[in-house]
């Protein structure tokens, strides 16, 4: 017993020991800081891909609404060399504090328990959210309350806080987290999902990328009562990096009022209304 007992207690020491270093190599090999990305000249984003914020263009390279705002924020500090690292949604925010990269340059709602994990920048863009449900509606779902009283199947983004507010308020029998773009819009054209709850622009992209005939619903109500009826989207920079975030917004705000950027809103589906 008291070998099986020491046995374990090495195999507990050597575990934490690898993933103590581990930590430490991804906070320490490229520090996130604005010095050492002027000095690199490269700089690193994280996205998810999440049409139409981030995807892949024909020619594979990474585009979508906030690729493309972040680029021009880049572009606007000096720094030229983009690189671009994919991860999960629901874990952006742990690689960015762990050093995979120096801002998340997704689409993502600021809230103040993810404030706790990261510092967000100014926003952006302002959107509403939305639910996609099957053409002509069979299940009459036109409010947050109905998904809550229906019998329908229900489908968040995990990691979204639409998944927070549907973990809290529809039984887990009927509800599914996606993943991935791909899917959500795959789980609707093979009917495992009666409503699909996501932010405005993403809900039309899963419409027109669907083979499958869908509607859109804007509720009137709010989701979550405490925020406002239209979110702000920001970027994120790793918590503490202060320096980093004040030449990111000085230069972000630059960006939003210059012609440039709202020819690019036009390209990818937005207009003057959805600035924030």
């Amino acid at each position: 017993m008291k070998k099986h007992g020491l046995l374990i207690f090495w195999i507990f020491t050597f575990v934490s020991v690898v993933m103590v270093t581990f930590i430490s190599s991804r906070m320490f090999s490229h520090p996130c800081n604005i010095e050492n990305i002027r000095k690199t000249g490269v700089i690193r984003f994280g996205i998810s891909f999440r049409s139409p914020f981030s995807y892949l263009a024909s020619d594979s390279v990474p585009t979508g609404i906030s690729v493309e705002t972040a680029r021009m924020v880049a572009e606007r500090l000096g720094i030229k060399n983009h690189e671009f690292q994919t991860r999960s949604f629901d874990s952006l925010l742990d690689w960015l504090n762990l050093g995979d990269f120096d801002v998340m340059a997704e689409m993502m709602f600021y809230t103040s328990e993810r404030a706790e994990k990261a510092d967000f920048s100014v926003p952006y863009l302002r959107l509403n959210t939305s639910i996609v449900v099957k053409k002509g509606n069979p299940l009459a779902i036109h409010s947050y309350a109905d998904i809550i009283k229906s019998d329908a199947r229900v489908m968040v983004f995990k990691g979204s806080f639409q998944e927070k507010w549907a973990s809290e308020n529809i039984h887990a029998n009927r509800l599914v987290k996606c993943l991935s773009f791909e899917h959500s819009v795959s789980a609707l054209e093979k009917d495992e999902v009666d409503a699909y709850m996501a932010g405005t622009p993403v809900c039309k992209a899963t419409m027109e990328t669907s083979a499958t005939p869908l509607d859109l619903i804007i509720p009137a109500e709010k989701l979550h009562p405490a925020l406002p009826q239209s979110l702000l989207a920001c970027f994120a920079v790793p918590k503490g990096q202060l320096n980093l975030l004040e030449q990111w917004n000085k230069a972000l705000q630059e960006v939003i009022k210059s012609p440039d950027y709202l020819v690019m809103l036009e390209k990818y589906g937005f207009s003057p209304q959805d600035l924030p």
